[in-house]
């Protein structure tokens, strides 16, 4: 079925995002009543728009991409193959001759994901001190959404992307993950812990791992998010553009409901009526490369943020990378309420 990817030309981009969240194919077509194709809208087509501080209101027809690559009904399943390999594509459109939509087809529909030898950091030692009582006996990455440990649905997500090596910083009722989780063998992947004596931070536990362990770029994530991110095009955009540290952002925009006034040597130079701010908050997801981990000082408390700061002053280029998709931050009970009534809902 491809109906759930249809969309109006005037969709707003904050509808397009949710739609694009919801839908299995990471693609949506913009279509007009006929079911004529006018244009593509891709998960990166998304990202470059928030990168550009685009209005979450502007309509979707400002950012498709009207020079879209398609294949015929009648073309065969090899035609369609190599132009999905040529030029890139994780989805093409299969249209008729009168660019009427009859369907799509998923580089997956050709091969199995193949799987990463990237490492999995999700940080779990967490006390979970805004959730009490229910962390007073359990630790925060345990709680559950319908029955499932919050860490759990993390590992899933990973896994369902192709990866395969994961581990776990615990300190607080760590013995409950590790007895949960052992070593990742009811899952068919590999799980490993690193146990902290005292709190060391974000930052600060990766320095507990061996000089040069890492050979590639490792993927550090709180254990309390909750997201249908893409970590996939995450290491793509990192490796493309030769980064050494990607921060995951999420843009938000901010309605105040007040006239703004804004005053310049004593006088009001203009009055701005309920405006709204756009600013763009740290994930809690970050790419880093294992150069930058191998530099940390062993045993120091170190939050991620600090660490950041740090690499910035020394001259070392943070870039950041947009996310459109759900994220919930399961650390605050209104968020955790929020997350039992919606996040495995689609």
């Amino acid at each position: 079925m491809f109906k759930e990817i249809l969309i109006h030309p005037d969709t707003e981009l904050n509808e397009a995002i949710e739609s694009l969240d919801k839908a299995k194919q990471k693609i949506l077509l913009v279509c007009n009543n006929k079911n004529k194709l006018l244009g593509t809208v891709t998960d990166g087509d998304i990202r470059r728009a928030l990168i550009k501080s685009k209005s979450l209101s502007i309509k979707i027809k400002n950012i498709m991409n009207k020079n879209f690559i398609y294949c015929l009904a009648s073309d065969d399943q090899k035609t369609i193959k190599n132009k999905l390999f040529n030029h890139s594509l994780k989805h093409i459109p299969i249209l008729n001759k009168k660019k009427e939509i009859k369907g799509i087809k998923s580089i997956k529909d050709f091969y199995n994901n193949n799987q990463l030898d990237n490492y999995v950091i999700i940080m779990a030692g967490g006390f979970g001190k805004r959730l009490q009582p229910l962390t007073n006996n359990l630790p925060k990455p345990m709680i559950q959404i319908n029955g499932i440990p919050v860490l759990e649905i993390i590992l899933k997500r990973f896994i369902d992307q192709g990866f395969k090596n994961f581990i776990f910083t615990v300190f607080y009722k760590k013995d409950k993950i590790i007895k949960y989780f052992k070593n990742g063998k009811n899952w068919n992947v590999n799980i490993d812990y690193i146990s902290e004596d005292m709190p060391l931070g974000t930052a600060g536990s990766l320095s507990m791992f061996k000089k040069n362990f890492f050979k590639k770029p490792v993927i550090v994530t709180n254990g309390d998010l909750l997201t249908k991110f893409d970590y996939r095009s995450l290491i793509e955009n990192h490796i493309l553009n030769k980064n050494k540290f990607t921060v995951c952002v999420k843009k938000f925009d901010l309605k105040v409901e007040y006239g703004v006034v804004k005053i310049e040597k004593n006088k009001i130079k203009k009055i701005d009526e309920k405006p709204v701010e756009q600013f763009f908050a740290n994930a809690g997801i970050y790419l880093i490369n294992p150069e930058l981990i191998n530099k940390l000082k062993k045993n120091l408390y170190l939050d991620m943020p600090s660490f950041i700061n740090k690499l910035v002053k020394d001259n070392i280029k943070i870039d950041f990378f947009p996310m459109y998709e759900s994220w919930i931050d399961i650390g605050q009970k209104a968020e955790y309420e929020k997350a039992k009534r919606t996040f495995l809902k689609n």
